[in-house]
């Protein structure tokens, strides 16, 4: 049986650019001789608030309200939610972080500088003075300038309307049945389209194998796409890519990309999150995916992969409070020394906690990633910095360890009634569990 464990769910949280080779520099501030150093809203405290909070707070998505300057709103003075951001950026509840500072560093750290955020005090202080629309630079789409416009777009010919019956509506559409070339990806983003509705995207390549399987499954079901939760129908896909409020483009450094091979099937895993929305309100979609690849012909010096580690063997008894699970495996896969870049945790809602340790086969040891609280909603890919170089060898073991809370109230809520506690394991299901990391390495490249 063919498996290799692929879930994806990229649930980011505000952040800028925590991808390998994305930048990570801080906001630049104007204190210059000559220039007024009371800061205004357009010249130096939007920039710092689109690259901290904008990709989640903005017109039409998911955030309370839009940090980007609307004209109306500024009419009769400040906002009212100037005031809150910088309090809730005091209170350290946002923006949100959810590692701990005792592993590996990770690149986007998203946290506000000292250095910005005594800018947005005296910006308080002031009384939060607008200054000059003219002033503001231009936005970032977290895309280098040197890319150009993508090669490669995927989109659905048809647009999807979610099910106002399913609060959370999980649709596979499928943007291209059969990639007509081979190709090396550089850098890969989803451009989503109906921002109100939408809670993630995850973008899954399956071998030719698979095309004529999902084909069918697409053709059996009702509307656009088909139906899926945990996979876009079997374990063995590949997740190339994803989005969640917040997520930047993910841009691979030099010499370094993903595998597209000739073939495959593209499939978007969307989930919809309608709760609360009239039915006449919800709004149809047609997210896009768009592909930077590498010249035709050439090859990268590294190739990137995801490697899953998962603990399937899991035993959650209802209305226990404290259930841990461990495993601990070795990488003979990897044929050899690896340079691992990042990590991908990830469980349901019953989690608590979840840690990844490396032991070298030296007797040393080291935390990859540790989540202490776990939010089912604030997951996502985690890149090491760059100055980091974390090698994993055949013989070194990693150290998974879950922790999950099976009580009364830590159950979900089904149309507003909290669930009973019932023994649950491994499985895709929105009720099952999962005790999941993914490794991100990068070996030499084939041809």
């Amino acid at each position: 049986m063919r498996a290799s464990w692929w879930l994806f769910v990229f649930l980011a949280g505000c952040t800028r650019d925590p991808a390998p080779g994305g930048a990570d520099t801080d906001v630049a501030v104007d204190d210059s001789d000559g220039v007024d150093a009371t800061p205004t809203y357009h010249r130096d405290v939007l920039p710092i608030l689109d690259a901290r909070c904008g990709a989640c707070h903005t017109a039409g998505g998911q955030a309370p309200f839009d940090v980007h300057y609307d004209a109306a709103a500024w009419a009769s003075g400040p906002p009212a939610w100037t005031a809150a951001a910088i309090a809730a950026i005091d209170a350290g509840t946002m923006p949100p972080w959810s590692p701990s500072d005792d592993c590996v560093p990770m690149q986007g750290v998203r946290e506000v500088p000292q250095a910005e955020l005594s800018v947005l005090h005296a910006w308080a202080d002031a009384g939060f003075p607008e200054g000059d629309v003219a002033d503001e630079p231009a936005p970032s789409d977290g895309v280098p300038d040197t890319l150009g416009e993508p090669d490669l777009v995927f989109r659905s010919d048809v647009a999807y309307t979610p099910d106002p019956a399913a609060p959370d509506d999980y649709r596979c559409i499928v943007v291209d049945p059969s990639v007509d070339a081979d190709a090396w990806v550089r850098a890969v983003t989803v451009a989503p389209d109906a921002r109100r509705v939408l809670h993630h995207v995850i973008l899954y390549r399956l071998d030719a194998a698979w095309a004529d399987d999902v084909v069918g499954w697409d053709a059996a079901a009702d509307g656009v796409g088909y139906p899926c939760f945990g996979s876009p129908g079997t374990w063995d896909a590949e997740a190339m890519a994803g989005w969640a409020p917040g997520q930047r483009p993910e841009v691979y450094g030099e010499g370094v990309a993903r595998r597209l091979a000739k073939g495959s099937v593209l499939v978007l895993q969307v989930h919809y999150n309608t709760l609360g929305l009239d039915p006449s309100a919800i709004p149809s979609d047609r997210t896009a995916v768009e592909l930077w690849t590498l010249p035709e012909g050439e090859t990268p010096q590294l190739e990137v992969r995801s490697i899953p580690l998962p603990d399937t063997d899991l035993n959650i008894p209802a209305g226990d409070p404290n259930v841990v699970e461990e495993s601990t495996v070795s990488l003979g896969q990897l044929n050899g020394l690896r340079r691992t870049i990042g990590v991908f945790p990830h469980m349901h809602t019953l989690g608590t906690s979840i840690r990844l340790d490396v032991a070298h086969s030296d007797g040393s040891s080291q935390c990859l990633v540790d989540i202490p609280d776990w939010n089912f909603a604030w997951q996502q890919a985690y890149f090491f910095d760059e100055a980091e170089k974390v090698l994993i060898r055949n013989d070194d073991e990693l150290k998974l360890r879950c922790t999950f809370d099976n009580s009364p109230a830590h159950q979900q809520s089904v149309n507003g009634v909290l669930q009973e506690p019932r023994q649950v394991g491994w499985g895709e299901g929105t009720h099952d569990e999962m005790c999941l990391v993914y490794l991100y390495v990068t070996l030499p490249a084939q041809p």
